[in-house]
């Protein structure tokens, strides 16, 4: 059964629901392997929250990807204290009264295949994930493609979008990756990301990570509204809105 893309946003689902494996997805997973193989030069940019469900490996899997030839690999929680920065800019701005967060390409997928007229409520920032990439490319000078390793296949959306500028190359999800090193002992090896977390960008694969890390520099001066949407109705769209009209 094929899925339709002009409708399907990316939630994941229809995975869950399906307790036969019937349903599966594709990544970058294999084409990443490959490239590497060949030669490509390669950079990888990791979810914080691989950190928090692989604590006692995390460091090995860092240490294996270096030994297979990856040039430097990032921490996305650096991309967060800068998004982090970029929200108290703009929400800190007395003409800004309002927004919806862009960093989760599933609700901003369900905002313009379903609801347009919400799209001005996204706040014109891009994701963590591209914060860290723009700041790659211009401040440390790196031109090698960018592997996303994550735990969500969703972000092959924002990925693919013409407005990347092919920034980030490749969407590599948790479950894939492990899946392919499957024969690997993370144990023999260890390394460190080259960037080091000195902020709070960790915290925002938690729930309320995001609101945690506002409220820690504005305090509660403005409303910030931290909530997980099912969006499959009517009300899920008011929910939408109804956050977007919070100062």
């Amino acid at each position: 059964i094929r899925v339709n893309t002009s409708k399907c946003i990316l939630c994941g689902q229809c995975l869950n629901v399906c307790k036969h494996d019937a349903r599966g997805y594709i990544d970058d997973t294999e084409k990443f392997f490959q490239d590497l193989k060949d030669g490509a030069d390669i950079s990888v940019a990791i979810d914080p929250s691989f950190f928090v469900d692989y604590p006692n490996i995390a460091n090995g899997v860092l240490g294996y990807l270096r030994s297979i030839g990856i040039k430097n690999i990032y921490n996305v929680s650096y991309g967060s204290n800068i998004f982090t920065w970029a929200l108290l800019e703009y929400y800190l701005d007395d003409n800004n009264t309002g927004g919806i967060f862009p960093s989760c390409p599933t609700i901003v997928n369900y905002i313009e295949k379903y609801v347009p007229s919400v799209i001005p409520a996204l706040v014109p920032i891009r994701s963590p994930l591209f914060c860290l990439a723009i700041y790659a490319r211009k401040y440390l000078k790196d031109t090698n493609k960018i592997a996303f390793l994550s735990p969500c296949v969703a972000h092959f959306s924002e990925i693919d979008d013409a407005y990347s500028d092919g920034l980030v190359s490749y969407n590599v999800t948790f479950e894939h990756f492990f899946k392919s090193l499957k024969d690997i002992d993370f144990n023999l090896y260890y390394s460190e990301s080259d960037i080091t977390d000195y902020g709070l960008g960790a915290l925002y694969p938690f729930p309320g990570g995001i609101k945690e890390n506002l409220e820690h520099f504005i305090g509660y001066e403005k409303t910030i509204v931290s909530k997980n949407l099912v969006l499959y109705n009517k009300s899920d769209v008011d929910s939408l809105k109804s956050i977007a009209e919070y100062n």
